[in-house]
């Protein structure tokens, strides 16, 4: 079979952005990329499968006649008009897929690819008229970042570039990494504490963690900064046994940490400051034998939400803060805050009062459902997450919010849990909502039985949220077989410039 084709035209686009074609001889071709249907590209084989080939994106022929490229406002995402100009080491972080387009285009192939994803579902048809509704800002709208730390080489045009020390890994790829300047996602204090720890790390003579042979020190920068509260956290990944190499070793180690300690600029512009130990072979901030040390304040940041009727603008009057919460480094939360905010407060106008308990299987830190139960919208809230840190952040969540009585939160996974927890079993017929909101995979299919056989006993409402409009489509397709009835859908544009795009369900 040849290597590369041309002239190959994307039909659409499924699962994680990528892009579908089909070969004469019905073949499908998977590929990965800035791509959006219509467009014409130029490919090369990457992977052969037995029912597809995953190809690579050579060059871009044309974009289709009702999408005209634009040049994207970050030099790391690939200009469409003058891509020549660009240098290789400098290009394709992989993040930002769709910034060479219209954000008003971005949200009609959303649109299309949430439809996609549904042909074919009962009920689907039956929804009323909806669209993915679009955020009035596209960028800097990220409220965490993560960074890794490379020991590379990289040739380009004769040129030999050494050791940079602040990356972002490209998209796909464990051992292509992509040297950063600016990101456009996030605002311009994380931007700011991002580029002085950048070259702080570089002066500090500490090497760079290097994966092939698991030694050396920087591994991971990973920043949060709050929207309602503007708090800040660095979370600095490093790994300890380095210091084990000499005392002049840990010597420089411990400089490093009080010249951290003591900066200005960081006790000026960051709330707290946490370094992570990771002594972890894989190539991830939180592994099985991390632990922690808190340089500045207590290692935690603190948030409140403001929610207001959907669409509304804070200055109309409607604006109410309902809960402050906290968040540890390793807790979950929603990305986009001002427009989780939204997304909750057009699922609250879906469901209503709630006279009973709310039971939220993939809770967090029960930020968002614990504002809403101090809002008055429900009775009694159950929680469950797999992280053990979220639970804690949960469980003082609600203490500090006079929650205590009315909750209760367990860390476990949910297919296990909603069978082995009793006091969850002896609950069930007080249930009046069930919150859904799991990873990008779906829902575990003791998750879909259970759901299955509550709904032949009980009436609840089922509130299903998802960044995955496939795997929600297959979870929701199984839930109306069996008896389930969709009501409503919304979709929100959490993450603009990239493919992933939020959907609420509603079913009874």
């Amino acid at each position: 079979m040849q290597k590369n084709f041309e002239n190959i035209v994307i039909e659409k686009i499924i699962t994680g952005g990528v892009g579908l074609a089909t070969l004469w001889d019905g073949k499908k071709i998977l590929l990965k990329g800035d791509v959006v249907p219509g467009m014409t590209v130029n490919c090369y084989v990457k992977k052969k499968k037995k029912d597809y080939i995953e190809w690579g994106i050579s060059s871009i022929i044309s974009y289709p006649a009702n999408i005209q490229p634009i040049k994207p406002i970050c030099s790391h995402c690939v200009d469409p008009i003058s891509p020549s100009a660009q240098p290789a080491h400098k290009v394709w972080c992989g993040g930002c897929k769709w910034q060479s387009i219209s954000y008003e285009n971005q949200l009609l192939i959303k649109e299309k690819m949430i439809e996609d994803s549904w042909r074919g579902v009962d009920q689907f048809s039956d929804a009323r008229k909806w669209e993915v509704s679009g955020t009035s800002q596209p960028l800097h709208y990220r409220n965490k970042i993560e960074f890794s730390f490379w020991k590379y080489l990289i040739f380009w045009e004769n040129q030999e570039f050494h050791e940079r020390n602040i990356w972002f890994h490209k998209k796909g790829e464990f051992s292509k990494v992509l040297d950063v300047d600016q990101c456009f996602l996030v605002s311009e204090p994380m931007h700011q504490i991002f580029s002085y720890l950048k070259q702080k790390t570089k002066e500090s003579n500490l090497p760079v963690y290097y994966q092939k042979t698991h030694r050396g020190f920087f591994r991971h920068l990973v920043l949060r900064q709050w929207v309602n509260t503007k708090q800040l956290m660095v979370n600095l990944v490093v790994a300890d046994k380095f210091f084990t190499m000499s005392p002049e070793a840990r010597d420089q180690r411990d400089s490093f940490k009080n010249e951290l300690i003591q900066d200005k600029f960081l006790s000026e512009n960051c709330t707290t400051f946490v370094v992570t130990y990771n002594n972890g072979l894989a190539d991830i901030v939180q592994g099985q034998d991390t632990r922690q040390e808190i340089l500045r304040w207590d290692g935690y940041i603190f948030e409140e939400l403001h929610y207001h009727k959907f669409g509304a603008l804070p200055e109309d009057g409607s604006e109410k803060t309902t809960a402050r919460f906290r968040v540890s480094p390793f807790s979950f939360f929603q990305v986009n805050t001002l427009w989780a905010q939204q997304l909750f407060s057009r699922a609250m106008e879906f469901v209503g009062n709630v006279d009973g308990m709310v039971l939220d299987l993939y809770c967090w830190a029960g930020t968002i459902w614990l504002s809403l139960l101090a809002n008055g919208i429900w009775d009694e809230l159950i929680g469950v997450e797999i992280g053990e840190d979220a639970i804690v952040d949960a469980q003082y969540n609600a203490k500090i919010n006079n929650l205590t009585n009315r909750s209760y939160f367990r860390a476990w996974k949910a297919e296990k849990i909603i069978f082995e927890d009793t006091h969850i079993q002896s609950r069930l017929p007080d249930m009046k909502l069930i919150v859904i909101d799991p990873p990008r995979d779906g829902l575990h299919k003791s998750v879909v039985d259970f759901l299955i056989q509550l709904k032949q006993n009980y009436a609840f409402k089922l509130l299903y949220i998802s960044c995955n409009p496939q795997t929600m489509a297959r979870d929701c397709d199984l839930l109306i077989k069996w008896g389930f009835k969709l009501k409503t859908l919304e979709a929100v544009d959490m993450f603009p410039q990239t493919h992933h795009v939020e959907s609420l369900w509603l079913l009874y």
